[in-house]
C-alpha cells in the first residue's frame, strides 16, 4: 500500500509580496545610508569651515597684537632709514618704513586698492576690509651678535632691523646687502663665533638684527575660485610679493575698532574702521 505525502510551498503572489517587501526595505536602508552619509559630509564640511575661520580670527587677532613689534625699540621715529631703502615702488612714500603707523585698516575696500596703495593694484573681494601690519618677525636672525639657529647669512632682497644695546641704542633699517647695517654700530653683520660667546658672554655685541615684515591681509579668490583670507608682503624694492593664500573658504573681512572714550584702557563702543 503506498502513501502519498503532499507537499506545499509558496505560491507567485506570495514570491512577489516578499519580493517587493524585501525591495522596499531594501530602498528604505539605501536611503537612511544616503542621508547619514550626506549628513556626515555637511558636518564635516561645517566643521572645517569653523576650525577654518577660528584659524584666521587667531592669525588676524595674534597679527595686530603684533603690530609695531620692533625688538624693543621705543623710539620708532629715531629709526634710521638707509639711502638704499628710499624705494620709488613702495606703497607710498617709504610707506612700508613708516612704523609710527605700523596698523592700517581700509574699510570695504574696492576691487582695485591702486587708489590707497600704490603697489597694490591686484583684484580682491570687493567691499570687505584690508589690513596692513608692520613689524619684526618674532625672533631676531642675529640675537646678541650670535646667529640664531637656522640662520648664518642675511638674504639680499628682504628688509632687516639692526638695534643696539637690545634696542636702546642705534637701530637702523637696511636690506640684507646693504654695508650701512656697519654705520654706528662697528663689526659688520658678521656674527661673533657662537662658541666663544657661549664661554665668554662678556663678549656679546648687543647687537640684534630682526628680519622686517609689511604684511597686507586682504580676501581674494584662490585658484580655484574659493575666496580665502591671502597676503601680500613688501619686499625690500617695494614690490609686493606673489599673493600667499593663508586660509580657504573665508568670503568676508569686517573690523570694528574700539573707542576708548574716558581713557580707561577699555572700550565704551565699537565703529567701522571708517567711522569718525
Amino acid at each position: 500500500m503506498s502513501r502519498y505525502t503532499r507537499q506545499s510551498g509558496f505560491t507567485i503572489v506570495e514570491l512577489l509580496i516578499a519580493l517587493g517587501l524585501g525591495l522596499f526595505l531594501s530602498a528604505g536602508i539605501v536611503a537612511l545610508y544616503i542621508q547619514s552619509k550626506n549628513t556626515f559630509w555637511q558636518d564635516e564640511e561645517l566643521a572645517r569651515l569653523q576650525e577654518n575661520g577660528r584659524y584666521a580670527v587667531q592669525l588676524l587677532l595674534r597679527e595686530a597684537r603684533m603690530a609695531g613689534f620692533l625688538g624693543g625699540v621705543e623710539n620708532p621715529e629715531g629709526i634710521n632709514k638707509t639711502p638704499m631703502l628710499a624705494v620709488g615702488n613702495d606703497c607710498g612714500a617709504d610707506w612700508g618704513l613708516d612704523v609710527a603707523i605700523p596698523l592700517e585698516i581700509v574699510d570695504s575696500a574696492a576691487a582695485d586698492l591702486s587708489g590707497t596703495y600704490a603697489c597694490f593694484t591686484t583684484d580682491i573681494v570687493a567691499n570687505t576690509d584690508v589690513i596692513a601690519v608692520k613689524r619684526v618677525l618674532d625672533r631676531p636672525v642675529i640675537d646678541n651678535g650670535v646667529w640664531a639657529d637656522g640662520h648664518n647669512a642675511l638674504v639680499d632682497d628682504r628688509i632687516y632691523l639692526r638695534t643696539n644695546n637690545r634696542g636702546l641704542g642705534v637701530a637702523l633699517f637696511g636690506k640684507g646687502s646693504d654695508a650701512a647695517f656697519d654705520t654706528g654700530l662697528g663689526g659688520g653683520i658678521v656674527a661673533l663665533d657662537p662658541d666663544a660667546v657661549k664661554a665668554d658672554p662678556t663678549l656679546g655685541t648687543l647687537v640684534n638684527i630682526w628680519e622686517y615684515q609689511v604684511s597686507l591681509f586682504h580676501i581674494a579668490d584662490n585658484a580655484q575660485g574659493i575666496p580665502s583670507l591671502a597676503r601680500y608682503t613688501l619686499e625690500a624694492d617695494g614690490d609686493i610679493s606673489n599673493r600667499e593664500i593663508l586660509v580657504e573658504g573665508i568670503d568676508d573681512m569686517q573690523f570694528e575698532l574700539g573707542i576708548d572714550d574716558d581713557g580707561d584702557g577699555q572700550p565704551e563702543r565699537f565703529v567701522a574702521a571708517a567711522t569718525n
